[in-house]
């Protein structure tokens, strides 16, 4: 089945059609930017970074999709897919981000996650849609003809739920790698200040 016909497919929003005119008549958002996905991957944890954050016209609001549960966002240049969780709901999403706002009945957004970031199928599919492009971005009407094959919703449940496990498995080992690191440099700088 196509993804076109199990999700609505759409564009999150250019950051400099909603920027304020007048900075009184302006809302501050957080924005769902490569850090956020990257931890929602399992890649890194909350790191000290700044968040970013987008100034948006009051006037232009309706303008924008902000990040709910369970939704799904692809990066563009990326080509990898995330779904949204309680942790990053409520901020912009950028032009650079495709929103697949899934039917949970017909398609569970962990099974697609997975079936879009590691199925080999979905992967061939999408290095002949970017094949021959200068810049190896996808577009939104190539992701609303992606193929997905659609399994029972119990063996998408099962499939989800590894996966969502697999993710929180990968945290867990970065933090536990990060933690150690940091007490290894503790050690360290122990060490020369002893002497």
């Amino acid at each position: 089945m196509l993804l076109g016909q199990l999700a609505n497919v759409s564009q999150g929003i250019t950051l400099s059609r909603i920027q304020p005119t007048n900075p009184t008549m302006s809302e501050r958002f957080s924005l769902f930017t490569m850090k956020e996905m990257n931890e929602s991957l399992g890649f890194q944890i909350s790191s000290r970074e700044e968040e970013q954050f987008a100034e948006v016209d009051k006037q232009k609001q309706n303008q924008i999709v902000l990040t709910a549960e369970n939704m799904v966002l692809i990066n563009l240049i990326a080509r990898k897919a995330v779904v949204v969780t309680n942790q990053h709901v409520g901020k912009v999403i950028p032009s650079n981000f495709a929103i697949v706002e899934v039917d949970t009945t017909k398609l569970n957004p962990y099974y697609f996650a997975w079936y879009f970031n590691e199925h080999p199928i979905c992967q061939r599919q999408l290095r002949i849609a970017t094949q021959g492009s200068i810049v190896s971005a996808l577009s939104i009407q190539m992701l609303r003809e992606l193929k997905v094959i659609l399994p029972t919703r119990e063996q998408q449940q099962r499939i989800g739920r590894m996966y969502q496990l697999l993710i929180r498995k990968k945290l867990l080992i970065t933090q536990r790698q990060q933690l150690e690191e940091m007490i290894i440099k503790q050690i360290m700088l122990n060490a020369i200040q002893e002497d």
